[in-house]
């Protein structure tokens, strides 16, 4: 077999290995970034809900500061009253008494209104806030499980990386970037061995004339269909692979 093409299906059995090492953890980590993402919009929901809750209330502390503003304003010209000299003065008065009644409406209008919000936001800080915990919670637990998870099969994953760097080592640079990027693009599967006339991969038939050359050739071949390699599975290489 061509000495390249035998270290491309080592790495590719080096990389099955390590695929499945990372099956073993499950949906962990999908898990865990899910629930992370929800950890975040809630933060990210609750930080929102508290910076308006705080502008409300400072509206709301404003709106009430103007309101007892203007009662004082509208009980000193209600005091003018009782010294204007004519007519046009009396009139003048009442006109800005009228004014002032009109704002104490809109104001007070205006103050139940952000009472109102502020008890809205106040409880749905507190829903928010309980749902965060439990997000939280949530995902301190799957953290813990797949730490400990990984610290299981750690030992073996260093060992494999190792491998798989001696042999990146010994294999053509462009060979091996060609085989990044099929095996991103198929699946993690790159190299593939001829299997009852067809190709490992895509299962494609094999002309019969080019799986003999595979068989007795030194050249590399891939498959004309999928991209991936082909080599033929003979007795140099054990079942596992």
């Amino acid at each position: 077999m061509n000495a390249q093409l035998k270290l491309l299906v080592e790495l590719q059995e080096i990389d099955s290995q390590l695929q499945r090492l990372e099956a073993t953890k499950g949906d962990l980590p999908v898990r865990e970034r899910e629930v992370r993402n929800k950890r975040d919009a809630l933060k990210n929901r609750l930080d929102s809900l508290q910076a308006e809750l705080e502008q409300t209330r400072k509206d709301r502390v404003r709106a009430n500061s103007e309101f007892e503003s203007l009662k004082d304003k509208k009980a000193k010209y209600q005091k003018q009253l009782f010294t204007v000299r004519n007519n046009r003065e009396y009139d003048a008065v009442t006109a800005e008494i009228e004014l002032a009644e009109k704002a104490l409406e809109d104001l007070e209008t205006r103050i139940i209104a952000l009472m109102e919000r502020e008890d809205q936001l106040s409880k749905e800080v507190e829903r928010v806030s309980e749902e965060l915990k439990v997000a939280e919670t949530e995902l301190e637990e799957l953290l813990k499980e797949l730490n400990e998870k990984s610290a299981q099969i750690e030992d073996q994953r260093l060992r494999l990386m190792h491998e798989r760097e001696k042999v990146v080592m010994q294999a053509d640079k462009s060979l091996v970037a060609s085989y990044e990027r099929i095996r991103r693009a198929k699946g993690g599967l790159a190299v593939v061995p001829v299997s009852k006339g067809a190709c490992g991969g895509c299962f494609t038939q094999i002309p019969p004339q080019r799986a003999l050359e595979i068989r007795s050739s030194d050249r590399i071949y891939t498959c004309e269909v999928c991209g991936r390699y082909l080599y033929w599975k003979d007795d140099t290489f054990s079942d596992s692979h």
